[in-house]
């Protein structure tokens, strides 16, 4: 149960690490340069990533424990 609880802790530090994340992305330097070209920061990608790791853990950790509970 102990690993359970651990996994449940870190994804959800990485969904709101994620989040985190992608309210930077509005306040960090983020222009079109005067030839065109988008220049914006790795936040986005970086916290969507963040977001769908934790989600993953966080649904692989509620399976294991229910299944743990069927099986008692």
């Amino acid at each position: 149960m102990r690993n359970t609880s651990r996994t449940i802790k870190l994804s959800f530090l990485a969904i709101v690490l994620g989040i985190v994340c992608i309210v930077f992305e509005n306040y960090y330097y983020q222009y079109v340069d005067a030839d065109g070209v988008l220049h914006e920061s790795l936040f986005l990608p970086i916290g969507a990533m963040l977001i769908l790791l934790g989600s993953a853990g966080f649904v692989f950790a509620l399976a294991r424990m229910f299944s743990r509970q069927l099986k008692k």
